[in-house]
């Protein structure tokens, strides 16, 4: 879908329990307004950094699980950003 070529963001939300080693962290979003802040915060930084290199024209969303769930309806919100999306809905981590 990227041709080879493209930039990754991944986001991970708060942590949910600090005492948990970081190798067995697990992560959330309160709701999918704050994963769309860190989302367009993340895009943003991306711009500054490498500037004509990113077309987001041809931006791809991709979640998994409360990723898929919260990004059905960032990319229904901003289809003309976010124009393909690939999304997985999961289960628990083995």
């Amino acid at each position: 879908m990227v041709s080879g070529r493209g930039f990754i963001l991944c986001p991970q939300g708060r942590r949910i329990d600090d005492r948990v080693p970081h190798a067995d962290a697990l992560y959330y979003y309160p709701d999918h307004h704050a994963l769309d802040r860190e989302l367009t915060a993340a895009l943003g930084a991306l711009e500054q950094a490498v500037g004509p290199r990113v077309d987001r024209s041809r931006a791809l969303y991709a979640g998994f699980s409360q990723g898929a769930i919260f990004g059905a309806l960032i990319v229904t919100a901003r289809a003309a950003q976010l124009p393909r999306a690939r999304r997985i809905e999961g289960g628990p981590r083995p």
